[in-house]
């Protein structure tokens, strides 16, 4: 369990540092690119939704692994939040962020479908973009 513990630090330390650098990097693209014209600002935008798109999932992330970090302090790290059985070590181990069991994720995704990505607890998205 602490070399999970140890992961979710890191990750935790790694998250806010690339989020801040995101932050900046948008701030000063917004400054040095001032469209000229009404075709330029509608084009230029892609790249600012991209990486403001990008940013969004590490604040997902980040979030997911501060609640992981909480749970931990609570002493409730590795049960299901939902069943409250244990999680699986292999799962944690993959996903150390993971607040469910297998089983009651599964129902989490199938009712987020159902009700067309609506849901009032963002499902942890982890996709590191740069490797």
């Amino acid at each position: 369990m602490s070399k999970t513990l140890y992961t979710l630090g890191a990750m935790e330390t790694k998250l806010a540092r690339l989020i801040r650098k995101g932050v900046s990097n948008l701030r000063e693209e917004q400054e040095h690119h001032k469209p000229q014209h009404d075709f330029e600002a509608v084009d230029s935008g892609c790249p600012q939704d991209v990486d403001s798109g990008v940013l969004e999932i590490r604040q997902v992330q980040l979030q997911a692994v501060k609640s992981a970090l909480e749970r931990h302090r609570e002493g409730t790290y590795g049960n299901c939040v939902d069943c409250g059985e244990k999680i699986a070590t292999k799962r944690l181990e993959a996903l150390p962020s993971a607040e469910r069991c297998v089983g009651c994720q599964s129902d989490f995704e199938r009712v987020i479908r159902r009700n067309d990505g609506q849901s009032s607890s963002p499902k942890p998205i982890f996709y590191d973009p740069e490797g």
